[in-house]
């Protein structure tokens, strides 16, 4: 019996989960896709497009509230091996985290800049409206910015020593906060909420 799977055995319980819309449910504060998928080291560059769809869901949930946060964390960082993207308040970090986050982005849209929060590597991107993270974050991924991507068994590279948040600021726009020290044990969950 796996202990750490409780979240997808919650996905398949009666009154454990909630439906939270095409291809996810709501099990507590986590949003988990329908399909049994380890966690962020599953997002390579073919399959990130196939998973965009859960930071909407997790959106969604929140109701892109400025006073919560969408996370995902590193492999090395989490207890659950089921994808899951956590919703939860922020906390005063959290909101001095967002502050320090439109002054960093300076409300703009387009690009990604050194966010300078919590690991060694930081980056953060403000957009217009919800997009496609997982794509966004590998790709700039693939280019070094988080240092050497760990590679799965099929020798394609991963985001499994990323960490990845979603908050909204700027008046509602969401900011995708990219996160990693290169080993897959940096998180800002407990930092932000």
């Amino acid at each position: 019996r796996c202990s750490s799977c409780g979240i997808y055995s919650a996905e398949w319980s009666r009154g454990m989960h909630a439906d939270g819309g095409p291809g996810c449910v709501f099990v507590g504060e986590k949003v988990v896709p329908k399909t049994a998928i380890g966690g962020i080291e599953s997002i390579t560059m073919t399959s990130a497009s196939r998973f965009n769809y859960l930071w909407n869901c997790a959106a969604g949930k929140s109701g892109h509230s400025s006073g919560e946060a969408l996370v995902m964390n590193p492999w090395g960082a989490r207890t659950q091996h089921q994808m899951h993207i956590i919703v939860k308040p922020l906390s005063s970090h959290g909101h001095n985290l967002a502050r320090k986050l439109e002054r960093v982005t300076g409300c703009q849209t387009g690009s990604w800049h050194n966010a300078y929060w919590g690991c060694r590597y930081s980056k953060a991107q403000l957009y217009g409206s919800m997009p496609k993270v997982f794509s966004q974050v590998f790709r700039l991924a693939s280019l070094g910015s988080f240092g050497r991507l760990v590679v799965n068994p099929q020798g394609q590279q991963t985001l499994a020593t990323v960490a990845i948040s979603v908050m909204f600021i700027c008046g509602g726009k969401p900011v995708v906060l990219a996160t990693s020290n290169g080993h897959g044990t940096c998180s800002v969950e407990h930092q932000i909420t």
